[in-house]
């Protein structure tokens, strides 16, 4: 077997290759626009009035919870995540005169539960 920085020396001295890197775009989301700015306003006032009837503990509801005849609220998140094969790998080695080939896909999930 050859380590790999005899493989690179190989592709790049021997070879003539050369390594790129994928570049990442601007990306405007748009999270200042004036009715996005509206609908945050309004969704912090809902949650807020959400709040006085959610769970903090087992079974416990807090002092100033205001049911007003409503069934008090559980606030439920899930941790898991996927991750895929291909995350993360933004470099690659490619002929001088040749366009760098990059996976379309994102490859292979897997699946992590209770991190």
């Amino acid at each position: 077997t050859i380590s790999i920085t005899t493989a690179r020396r190989w592709l790049l001295k021997d070879l003539g290759w050369v390594m790129s890197t994928k570049k990442i775009g601007l990306y405007y989301d748009g999270h200042e626009r004036e009715d996005v700015l509206g609908y945050r306003e309004e969704f912090v006032k809902k949650m807020a009035d959400i709040e006085k009837r959610m769970i903090r503990q087992k079974g416990v509801l807090p002092a100033d919870a205001d049911l007003d005849g409503k069934r008090p609220l559980i606030f439920y998140t899930h941790d898991e995540s996927t991750f895929q094969s291909n995350d993360g790998r933004r470099r690659v080695y490619h002929p001088v005169n040749r366009a760098p080939f990059f996976k379309k896909s994102r490859g292979v999930s897997v699946m992590v539960s209770e991190f």
